[in-house]
């Protein structure tokens, strides 16, 4: 039995359209399940704590990143597998464990391995994979240029240059600072076992291919204009700003991989 927990509006309200089908699959790959609906996301932790069993194999997240990390957030230190059926396409940590499409989703939940991710923390709130801090005008002129060509085309998404770079003051581990106009920040999470380091690559030009990359256990981000940071497509929190990784772990569901017979394997 898993318990379910469903943001219904999460993903322009996309679980309306997909219950039936949901019900079908659950059904057809013989899941056993319980769905409480999500009124407030700051309410996650206590649905969890009213209607969690001793019984239950994990806890499905049914909803967009903000909806994950609510349901992440809610069980640090408890020993609960969290399954994820993504509700919108921008749901990065459902994406890279392969769970892309409703069908892959609730058959990981039928057929499945565990795998643990490590945790990073920005204030109180914990994450998984990695985070970005960016300038908003930057944010938004990349988003024009990518998604309509014709604004280029007409001059009225200009080119961003270095000078258009956000001041911003980088400190690292309370030992070395670094001051840089910023464009964007990525601050991933390493992934080696019992290792806090963080993987801080500073952009400091509008070129992909020009970076900086610094590793620490914590990163403190200051900058002359706050600066989101973001999750997926989430905002969390705003500079100033300090990111840690930590040694805490959290089991995620994923689909179980193939296995090789030993004809294959020969």
């Amino acid at each position: 039995m898993y318990l379910f927990l469903i943001n219904p509006e999460a993903g322009n309200r996309r679980f309306a359209r997909v219950e039936q089908q949901m019900h079908r699959l659950l059904k057809r790959y013989g899941v056993k399940y319980r769905f409480i609906m999500i009124d407030n996301l700051d309410r996650v932790a206590e649905l969890i704590k009213q209607n969690l069993k001793s019984t239950d194999h994990g806890v499905v997240a049914v909803g967009g990143n903000a909806t994950v990390n609510a349901v992440i957030n809610a069980l640090v230190g408890e020993d609960v597998p969290v399954g994820i059926i993504p509700m919108s396409k921008t749901n990065h940590l459902a994406y890279s464990l392969g769970l892309k499409r409703l069908p892959a989703a609730i058959k990981a939940l039928a057929e499945h391995d565990l795998r643990s991710e490590r945790l990073g923390k920005i204030g109180q709130h914990y994450f998984v994979g990695s985070v970005e801090v960016a300038a908003r005008a930057s944010l938004l002129t990349q988003y024009l240029r990518k998604t309509n060509p014709w604004l280029k085309f007409l001059g009225l998404a200009k080119p961003v240059t270095p000078e258009d770079g956000t001041p911003t003051l980088i400190e690292l581990d309370d030992e070395v600072q670094v001051k840089s106009r910023a464009h964007r920040l990525q601050i991933q999470l390493n992934g080696v076992n019992n290792d806090k380091k963080l993987k801080l690559t500073l952009f400091a030009s509008p070129n992909p291919d020009t970076a900086s990359i610094l590793h620490s256990d914590a990163v403190a981000i200051e900058s002359d204009i706050k600066m989101p940071v973001i999750i997926g497509n989430e905002t969390v929190a705003h500079t100033p700003v300090e990111i840690k990784g930590l040694t805490k772990y959290v089991r995620l569901i994923v689909p179980k991989e193939p296995r090789l017979t030993a004809t294959e394997s020969s």
